[in-house]
């Protein structure tokens, strides 16, 4: 379970950063993430 929590505790973290970034319409930072990322 540990392991579980901990991916999820990451995600959750990533949700976090890109939410950060688009709340502050950081673009340039965004365009360095791939395609592939960006179409989910």
């Amino acid at each position: 379970m540990k392991h579980s929590q901990n991916e999820f505790r990451i995600l959750v973290e990533v949700f976090e950063l890109f939410l950060s970034l688009f709340q502050k319409r950081n673009w340039n930072l965004v365009d360095r993430i791939p395609l592939d990322l960006k179409e989910i």
